[in-house]
Formats: C-alpha cells, structure tokens, sequence
C-alpha cells in the first residue's frame, strides 16, 4: 500500500469520524432529546470537531498532491 492510499484511508476515517461527530454535536446543542446526556460534553465535542476538521483538512490538502 503505497502513501496515497493510506492518506486516502485515513481521510475517509476521519470524515466518517467528522461526521458522527457533527451529529453529535448537533444533539448536544438542541433539545431533540430530553434529558439529553450529550448536554454536558458540549464544550469537548466542539473542540474535538474542530480539531477533527482540521486534521482532515490538513490530509485531504495532502491526497491532492501527487508525491509518494
């Protein structure tokens, strides 16, 4: 397995893992649940999405390039 498919692999964890996280993000901050127990992990999953994103963003600027 050559370095652009690990990057390729490793950017579709991470939008996966972005995603899931958006989701839970999103039931953190409404009230679609009651007695929502998200609720007091809102601070931790903010910084954990931004995180995330930027770390996919740094891969996915790196799978354009052509180099191994």
């Amino acid at each position: 397995m050559n370095n652009l498919n690990k990057r390729k692999l490793l950017r579709n964890g991470l939008m996966v893992i972005l995603v899931i996280n958006f989701f839970a993000l999103i039931i953190a901050l409404t009230n679609l649940i009651d007695d929502n127990p998200l609720r007091d992990y809102r601070i931790a999953l903010v910084v954990s999405f931004v995180a995330i994103a930027a770390l996919a963003r740094q891969v996915c600027k790196n799978c354009g390039e052509k180099t191994d």
